[in-house]
């Protein structure tokens, strides 16, 4: 660690460009540390807490469960190119140890966690790549050389120096445009409250906040004389074993009625279900998707699902398909990477080609759209020839009406 540290502050003091993980430097730069309320936050930490997990499972899981193809593109046709060398590493399998599935999970997870994750481009002596290999966390500074990124991995005593081109970093929000920042970082203060929050509800249980039976006593008791009541009366009428015993009182008892602790009243729950919606909102996820009803109607939820979509998963399946595409494949050509994300949308697939058919001239209404055009956002090959508005039948323009010729309506033999 002291190697580390020591090669991180070289790296900063060398140049403004130097961008590492924030935990290594001390003081100001340590966001990873003890907030407001006096929890610390850091990955390990938020990961504890329900929602930030049900929120990093939800988009990293969405995420990892859309294939991510190799596409062609032949004139208006966007076609799947499973001949391509990257086909089976984007789809199946990016390295010897990881599924297509767990290695788009882990990049979430730590874009989200950490603000960035970088992977090894491992190429054969051709140049084709044919793996792609995660870096450990916290193990990679990052240097901007006037304008050209250089990645230094660090792990033990081995340092390796990696030019832009090698790796693909995958990065959150950025606040210089070299490295990202982590989700907690923005979200700590949220998070620590809502953590602090939950330890409070913990101790309340664990320390027994309501009383089951208050026992009024005219006389007072040392100190020893009331654990030794205190311990029998609770061998005597506590436990399932017990219930239905006769509770009899002498000396002038009196059983009074238990003071209860009411988390409604302190609006306890209330704060708790605001927790929810705030660190959901951190994170770019409707609250409904990690178990907060409380604002979502059956009728909604459907149209939420496909805000889901649109607003949360597309600007994270942009940022992964450009980095590829700048990163994987060659310029200029007509191959590049999509992820599908038709599954998704299967649930609006009545609204969609209700819309389709409006768009198609159905009706009374005028043609906007070719059948071309709808192939071309469903991902289907264009077919020649359905490239053409059609006019619907009722709308068609009415025919002029024939002229008769005057002399034909006269008679020769008059």
């Amino acid at each position: 660690m002291q190697l580390l540290e020591k090669f991180a502050q070289w790296l900063v003091k060398k140049t403004w460009g130097g961008f590492g993980p924030d935990r290594w430097f001390p003081g100001e730069h340590a966001w990873f540390g003890r907030t407001a309320a006096g929890v610390v936050v850091n990955p390990e930490t938020a990961m504890t807490q329900a929602t930030a997990f049900a929120c990093v499972r939800l988009l990293a899981s969405s995420i990892a469960s859309l294939p991510c193809y190799v596409m062609r593109s032949e004139g208006r046709s966007k076609l799947k190119a499973p001949e391509h060398a990257l086909w089976p590493i984007l789809l199946e399998q990016p390295n010897d140890f990881q599924t297509s599935f767990t290695f788009w999970q882990h990049v979430m997870t730590h874009v989200l966690l950490e603000g960035n994750l970088y992977a090894y481009i491992q190429r054969n002596g051709q140049g084709d790549v044919i793996a792609l290999w995660p870096l450990r966390r916290g193990t990679v500074v990052v240097e901007n050389d006037k304008g050209r990124m250089i990645y230094h991995y660090v792990w033990g005593d081995t340092k390796t120096v990696f030019d832009g081109s090698e790796i693909l970093h995958f990065k959150n929000l950025s606040l210089n445009g070299f490295v990202g920042m982590s989700t907690l970082q923005a979200a700590r203060e949220a998070l620590g409250e809502a953590l602090a929050q939950g330890r409070h509800s913990s101790s309340l249980w664990r320390n027994s906040a309501r009383p089951s039976v208050v026992l009024k006593i005219p006389n007072v008791m040392n100190v020893v004389q009331r654990e030794q009541f205190r311990e029998s009366f609770k061998a005597r009428f506590s436990g399932a074993l017990n219930a239905g015993e006769i509770l009899l009182l002498e000396g002038g008892m009196d059983l009074g009625k238990a003071e209860t602790f009411s988390n409604e009243d302190a609006e306890f729950l209330k704060s708790r279900e605001f927790s929810v919606r705030d660190v959901a909102r951190f994170f770019g996820v409707p609250a409904h998707l990690v178990g907060d009803t409380t604002r979502t109607s059956y009728g909604s939820a459907e149209v939420e699902a496909l805000s889901f979509l649109t607003h949360s998963l597309r600007p994270w399946l942009v940022n992964f398909e450009q980095e590829i595409n700048s990163k994987l494949l060659p310029k200029r050509t007509k191959f590049f990477a999509r992820f599908d994300a038709t599954e998704m949308m299967r649930g609006e697939m009545a609204t969609r080609y209700e819309a389709y058919a409006k768009a198609l001239g159905g009706g009374s209404t005028q043609a906007w759209a070719t059948v071309a055009d709808i192939r071309e956002w469903e991902n289907l090959p264009f077919i020649p020839g359905t490239d053409q508005l059609s006019t619907p039948l009722n709308v068609t323009a009415p025919r002029a009406p024939e002229r008769t010729d005057p002399s034909a309506t006269i008679d020769p033999a008059n």
